[in-house]
């Protein structure tokens, strides 16, 4: 018989991305069969209920913990879990200096130099606490979905009288000042502003520039419906505006769905005035796809167009009899999916059509059988009380493995979207599912969506030297604990060079290794005993820097590169021995001007 545990945390507070990875980690145990973590809203409740809860009164400021499982010891494994998960993250309730915390967003701001909110409160609350981020004079970016169209106009208008930029609702993505915030690529400074009413839209975009060298100045998210009639491109323009005043951006690029055909008139003829060249990538018109967008942009700048790597698998035709399945976690990847598929296949099923008659059901079954249909798994109605298939997807693997049984599956389509916010491993949970396809005769198209310093590593594995010595932001609190640790290093090789293949002389050579930091104990120390000699640091047990580790731990010693299933490099052995070393101690900056101003 299985076992139940609830907790409520009351006055405790996370927003709900970082709750629905906590869930995501916390149900992935083994001998846990659900887990919601989540703040108490009347959504959740009702989850907790539908899980069989009994639930206390609680208020939505209340945090519960609900934990289903097959014995007492996965429960209490699953909130050992769920507690080293809530505290590895910032925490709303922790005073500062200890000053009173702050309740609404005007007192958190006050004194703080802040000047952009992130607001992720369900959508009943988020409409007061916009309000509440303008007032306080900074540019707001509304995470939350559900809010009214009406409250979104409102909102609009009143950031437009304050002098601010309202991202939003339901704004996924937004990169200001090389900082990503929601789902968000890592990119490097560069002189494209992008204006996004499409999250995904804008991460694929982002990722091919990085691929071609082109670094970003903002990427500023409106929210998807801004485009709309209703709505009338209020922020799109203001974000315009700002984007021509920013004297880092050179090319402005408005990316979107396609937009009412009086809000494009208006946009273009907005971006006429500007002074600075706008280009539009949207989606289904003759312009092209947003690979055609970013070549452009990349050869408008005169820099060289780089192709997005392309690989070929083992099953190049499709089983024969079946037809086309796409499952997606981006929208946009899902609509210029079925532009292009549909312009050569003709009508394309889906819960997010290109027309109405296309439409699948709310049981996203189409109204005919056998036909092609893409499903966007990230729509706001499969994504209510449940994480985001950018966070959790099992939902897609499920209906993955469903679908590879069905004899009219012939090609199937996915998408997978890295970044900051998004699963550690997206890739490694669809190894299973995809085998399964190929071994069926079903070929498997993938796109990924991501960059070169993204956390998931796209090009190289966590537990690599490189990795390990500088882990940027694939540590908690976006990589800001990193600095604390950070050292400047420099390598100097003394001794004749042995030849290769050539057997040990016994010479004296080796390397001068150097290192200069603002502490000894949280630089050099810490790195070496913590991130080398570890790695609990990067959830990789007692694995051990490849180079450096000392490997001579019981058993045989190796290199994990995680993965569904890992894969593992060894057994390794010592590469690198200690000789000898020095300590030094130089004064710091403050040191310095006091004994300038002695002289």
């Amino acid at each position: 018989m299985s076992k139940q545990r609830l907790e409520v945390r009351t006055g405790s507070y996370l927003d709900s991305v970082t709750l629905m990875q906590v869930s995501r980690r916390v149900g992935s145990l083994p001998g846990v069969t659900s887990a919601l973590v989540a703040m108490a809203t009347d959504l959740n409740l009702e989850l907790a209920r539908d899980m069989g809860f009994d639930v206390p009164r609680v208020s939505p400021n209340d945090m519960l913990l609900a934990v289903e499982a097959t014995d007492d010891d996965a429960l209490d494994r699953a909130f050992v879990e769920a507690e080293a998960a809530l505290t590895a993250g910032p925490r709303a309730d922790v005073s500062l200096a200890g000053l009173p915390v702050p309740v609404t967003v005007r007192a958190a701001a006050r004194g703080s130099g802040a000047s952009v909110a992130l607001i992720s409160t369900p959508g009943e609350h988020a409409f007061a606490d916009a309000v509440d981020a303008i007032d306080a004079g900074l540019h707001t970016m509304v995470f939350s979905d559900n809010v009214p169209v009406d409250q979104e106009v409102a909102l609009k208008e009143y950031a437009a009288r304050a002098g601010v930029l309202l991202m939003g609702p339901d704004c996924g993505t937004a990169v200001i000042g090389g900082v990503g915030l929601g789902f968000a690529n890592v990119v490097r400074p560069g002189p494209v502003g992008i204006v996004a009413a499409s999250g995904t839209g804008a991460q694929h975009l982002m990722s091919l520039l990085d691929g071609a060298d082109v670094g970003i100045s903002h990427c500023l998210g409106v929210g998807g419906r801004d485009l709309g009639a209703e709505v009338a491109g209020r922020s799109t323009l203001r974000a315009m505006d700002l984007l021509a005043a920013d004297p880092a951006t050179e090319q402005i690029v408005v990316v979107s769905k396609p937009p009412a055909e009086q809000v494009e008139r208006a946009v273009r003829a907005h971006a006429e005035s500007l002074g600075k060249p706008v280009r539009f990538g949207v989606l289904g018109q003759a312009a092209g796809t947003l690979t055609d967008t970013a070549r452009e942009t990349v050869e408008a700048l005169g820099r060289g167009w780089v192709e997005p790597e392309q690989r070929t698998g083992t099953v190049t035709s499709a089983r024969e009899g079946g037809w086309l399945l796409g499952l997606f976690s981006g929208g946009t990847l899902c609509d210029e999916a079925m532009i292009l598929v549909s312009a050569g296949l003709g009508p394309v099923m889906s819960n997010i059509p290109l027309r109405p008659e296309w439409s699948l059901d709310d049981a996203l079954q189409p109204p005919r059988q056998p036909c092609h249909s893409m499903v966007d798994l990230g729509d706001d109605r499969l994504t209510r009380g449940r994480p985001h298939p950018m966070i959790d997807q099992t939902i897609r693997v499920e209906r993955l493995l469903r679908a590879v049984d069905e004899p009219t599956t012939g090609v199937l389509l996915l998408d997978v979207v890295l970044g900051l916010g998004a699963a550690d491993d997206p890739a490694g949970e669809l190894v299973e599912p995809v085998r399964k396809a190929t071994a069926a005769g079903v070929p498997v198209l993938v796109s990924v969506v991501g960059t070169r310093d993204d956390p998931q590593g796209l090009r190289c594995p966590i537990g690599a030297h490189v990795r390990r010595m500088n882990p940027r932001r694939s540590l908690p609190f976006d990589g800001k604990l990193v600095n604390r640790h950070r050292i400047m290093r420099r390598g100097i090789t003394y001794g004749d060079r042995l030849p290769d293949g050539a057997e040990d002389d016994g010479q004296d050579r080796g390397v001068i290794f150097m290192c200069l930091q603002a502490s000894l104990a949280r630089g050099f120390e810490f790195v070496q005993s913590q991130w080398a000699n570890g790695g609990n640091a990067f959830r990789l047990a007692e694995d051990q820097d490849v180079i450096v580790g000392p490997h001579d731990t019981e058993g045989p010693a190796k290199m994990t590169v995680p993965g569904q299933p890992p894969f593992f490099f060894g057994p390794l052995s010592r590469v690198v021995t200690t000789r000898g070393g020095e300590y030094y101690f130089t004064p710091g900056i403050n040191g310095l001007a006091h004994l300038a101003g002695q002289a």
